[in-house]
């Protein structure tokens, strides 16, 4: 598993709370702060470790393709098969299924053995009318040198799973609406995904992905998650130098080990362009351009995903967030991205632990640049933000954040602690930074550009002098820790 993620000797220890976390977590009103001067220079945070993203190309996956080996293809009934069972309930049409029991497949060996109702030659596509299933062991090669297009009959309740290996390389995989001669649209109903299951792995390279998925569990467009059933191996793969488009999500994980998704352009998508999800991690999101979300937000961590990487991706004209990190996700890299024009908040950590945002250029945000609520130990690292409807970094902590929210599941933890050191922060319409309820806040090295009122609010507008005096207008600028004092008495002054 790659390790390398966080090297920030500035970021990685904070010094939470002279004051008891019980504290703050049982207060009954906002407390007052002070604040103390640190007698050393501020360092600069060290470079992160980011990995060398070029051999996840198509020529990669095309020298990995499994050699061929005679396929042994059947039918079966979709109830009678786990991997299936669960999707065959919502499909329509026929509830046999093709399944590539061993070997190493083609769509011509699938023509061969299961041709006629089951699919068929449509000019150079290949149009197929039952789910497919190809299970542990056994690969099927969807190659666009030999078959362009794969259409996914929507009436007929085609789809595919992948219980073993799933090679989509140089070709194009749509939904298909025979009556209209088109992919089917975007729909509350049943329309044809890719699903890839524990232990699989799912490779696909230069192609394209378009119009599939609707919002049934783990069927929203390309998935790879664990199961059937609990428990078993974590699914893996890549999605690189690809087009995804007009799906419900284009990239949904839920378990995913060591899965890259680099190089894409992800566009039009209907709730998310990739959302890692339940304990996915040690991902690889990087160098995808991703935009017009339009119903949701661009890139979603959220429920448990861990030591992951997302960096050097443009992500723009989201509906929601560009990217988000929610719900227990924890040490995640945000890195060199470049994040604009999304209708919310620009990045969000949202009741999440020991992540990273680093170097990111935030613009033009609908509301805060960067959003931190419940969000401990956060770094906020040489980010430059701008623009914003509302603050350039707001924060708070907060027992009470949705009241359908189940906290068995996701509990809420109302702590916020952070370092926010180096960033530069201008031209956002309210305020540089809004932060309250927290347990410790560092600040050091931040630039500030002009503002109508104070670069300073929230919890920090009552000591407005004393920071500015300190951490903007001081040569150099020093470096303060902002905590609570519960005795309720504020400095006049540092002097």
């Amino acid at each position: 598993m790659r390790t390398p993620y966080l090297l920030l000797a500035a970021a990685s220890t904070l010094l939470l709370a002279n004051a008891p976390v019980s504290a703050i977590e049982n207060a009954t009103s906002a407390p007052a702060y002070d604040f103390r001067l640190i007698d050393r220079k501020t360092a600069r945070p060290a470079a992160i470790d980011l990995p060398d993203t070029a051999g996840y190309s198509l020529q990669s996956v095309r020298a990995m393709m499994p050699k061929a080996a005679k396929p042994r293809i059947r039918m079966a009934a979709a109830d009678d098969l786990p991997h299936l069972r669960s999707f065959a309930k919502q499909a329509p049409g026929s509830r046999q299924a093709i399944v590539v029991a061993e070997g190493v497949a083609t769509l011509d060996d699938v023509l061969a053995a299961a041709g006629g109702a089951s699919a068929e030659r449509d000019g150079g596509a290949v149009v197929l009318r039952r789910p497919l299933l190809v299970m542990p062991g056994a690969h099927l090669v969807v190659d666009g040198r030999r078959t362009p297009w794969l259409k996914l009959d929507t009436a007929a309740g085609a789809y595919l799973v992948n219980g073993g290996g799933l090679w989509i390389v140089e070709a194009k995989v749509t939904s298909w609406d025979a009556e209209a001669g088109a992919p089917s649209p975007a729909s509350d109903s049943f329309r044809p995904f890719i699903a890839a299951w524990g232990g699989s792995r799912t490779y696909v390279a230069g192609a394209e992905l378009a119009s599939l998925g609707y919002p049934a569990a783990k069927s929203y467009g390309l998935t790879l998650s664990t199961g059937p059933g609990k428990g078993g191996a974590a699914p893996t793969g890549w999605v690189v130098e690809s087009r995804l488009s007009d799906n419900h999500y284009a990239i949904y994980t839920h378990g995913a080990q060591d899965a890259a998704f680099v190089g894409n352009d992800i566009y039009d998508n209907i709730r998310y362009g990739i959302h890692p999800h339940s304990g996915s991690t040690g991902l690889i999101i990087a160098r995808n351009t991703i935009t017009d979300t339009l119903d949701g937000h661009g890139i979603g961590l959220s429920r448990a995903v861990t030591n992951s990487l997302v960096f050097e991706n443009h992500v723009a004209d989201s509906a929601g967030y560009g990217v988000m990190i929610d719900r227990d996700s924890r040490q995640n890299v945000v890195a060199h991205n470049s994040v604009r024009r999304n209708r919310g908040d620009g990045i969000s950590v949202l009741e999440s632990t020991g992540n990273v945002l680093f170097a990111n250029d935030v613009s033009s945000s609908g509301r805060s640049g960067i959003r931190l609520r419940n969000a401990a130990e956060t770094a906020l690292l040489e980010n430059a933000i701008k623009g914003s409807r509302k603050d350039a970094v707001r924060g708070e902590a907060s027992a009470v954040i949705d009241s359908q929210r189940d906290l068995a599941l996701d509990p809420v933890r109302p702590i916020l602690s952070a370092t926010v050191e180096g960033n530069k922060l201008s031209d956002n319409l309210r305020s540089g930074l809004n932060l309250k309820n927290f347990t410790e806040l560092r600040l050091g090295r931040n630039e500030f550009g002009a503002y109508d009122s104070s670069p300073f609010a929230g919890a920090l507008a009552a000591l407005h002098a004393d920071l500015y005096g300190s951490v903007v207008e001081a040569e150099p600028a020093g470096e303060v820790v902002v905590s609570p004092s519960f005795g309720g008495v504020l400095p006049a002054s540092l002097d």
